[in-house]
């Protein structure tokens, strides 16, 4: 999400924590894919994502608090839209988790959670890499748990995978394709599955002709408006492995220009779990024999809220039901089977889409699909079908 560079200070080697030989397990609230837990300040509760790919984040209103000691030195930032901001460096008195109290730890101050559409998940800041350096988390996906500790305890069952401080701070693990390996951003600040934007990877899998589809129009990177010319390109990645030691036999990736290599929480959710920043380690289990993605067809269109719009079609797939129909990239959704989305607000927008990780409001065993659209002051109706 948010990621420190350039800094004339190490913001990682602040802080303590005062707790010793813990172990600590929570329950975590997945909202919209991401990983959110309690925590306390102050003796006040807030919620805070988990993100093991950015560095830590609090709200402006914590600087009526009394709890932060600013640094003299301005840093750099890159937030998840890849856009650069100067942000002031910040100490924060302390932070609770269970009664384990950290002390001291460096943070950023920004008002990002109250930016449409993240506004949505209602959570105040970031828990990131720089709080963990010297704790052993634990994530199990399945059952919504975490477990935080400072006492190295092998999980069982687990291939243990090596990781690398990327440039940025952030761990990254090794995926190998045809014999060569690919650098991947362990993010649980993102709910993607694997995004890749090595251009060699790419060229790998365009020889082998494993292209599935592109969509074109407004993604996570760009919600401000549509843009007609960006695009997401899915491809199936077959019989690759994770460290040499984790065979995952298929798995759709995707690709914007100029992303990186991440592997969000819908990948990561395959297994259980266990980080140590420390010893720069990685231990997986996977939940099921055989790790595979079955292609699903779909009708092709994504949705999005904005205030002068409500709801629009903010993306369309090539060569699917939308694509060949009379929708465009832009249209105003009037209803879906007989869902009125006229006023549709920006709360039900989260809702229904959002929060439940969809991107269209009707049901997934539909095969066919009646949408009513305005364009230009004109009504616009289509049926889509999917082909059995």
């Amino acid at each position: 999400m948010f990621q420190l560079f350039k800094r004339k200070i190490n913001p990682l080697t602040s802080g303590k924590i005062q707790q010793k030989n813990f172990l600590k397990k929570l329950k975590f609230r997945n909202d919209g894919g991401l990983i959110l837990i309690d925590v306390n300040i102050e003796h006040k509760n807030y919620i805070f994502m988990l993100d093991t790919g950015a560095f830590s984040v609090v709200p402006s209103s914590f600087l009526e608090l009394n709890i932060l000691t600013k640094y003299d030195e301005i840093v750099k930032t890159v937030d998840a839209s890849g856009h650069i901001k100067e942000l002031e460096l910040y100490k924060l008195k302390n932070l609770n988790i269970q009664e384990i109290e950290f002390q001291n730890f460096s943070v950023i101050v920004d008002d990002f959670t109250q930016q449409f559409p993240l506004s949505c998940l209602k959570f105040d800041g970031i828990l990131g890499y720089n709080f963990l350096q010297n704790i052993i988390l634990s994530i199990d996906y399945q059952h919504s748990f975490i477990t935080l500790s400072d006492t190295f305890l092998k999980p069982k069952l687990s291939k243990i995978i090596k990781l690398k401080i990327g440039e940025n701070n952030a761990p990254e693990f090794q995926l190998q394709v045809d014999k060569k390996s690919y650098w991947i951003g362990l993010d649980t600040g993102k709910n993607d599955g694997l995004m890749i934007g090595n251009e060699e990877l790419i060229q790998t899998l365009q020889k082998r002709e494993t292209f599935i589809e592109r969509i074109t129009g407004t993604f996570s990177s760009d919600f401000n408006g549509v843009n007609k010319h960006s695009f997401i390109d899915k491809y199936l990645l077959e019989n690759f492995t994770i460290d040499k030691k984790i065979l995952i036999k298929s798995y759709i990736i995707f690709h914007e220009k100029n992303s990186l290599n991440i592997a969000g929480n819908e990948f990561l959710a395959n297994f259980k779990m266990t980080v140590d920043l420390k010893r720069k380690k990685l231990y997986l289990e996977s939940i099921k024999d055989d790790i595979q993605e079955n292609y699903k067809k779909s009708f092709g269109f994504l949705t999005f809220w904005s205030e002068e719009k409500k709801l629009f079609i903010s993306a369309i797939t090539q060569d699917t039901p939308a694509y060949n129909s009379k929708l465009k990239i832009g249209d105003k959704i009037m209803s879906i089977n007989e869902l009125d989305t006229l006023g549709f607000s920006k709360e039900e927008y989260c809702k229904h889409s959002l929060l439940s990780k969809k991107v269209m409001l009707y049901s997934e065993d539909d095969t066919e699909l009646s949408i009513i659209v305005k364009r230009d002051g004109k009504l616009i109706r289509e049926k889509l079908s999917l082909s059995l």
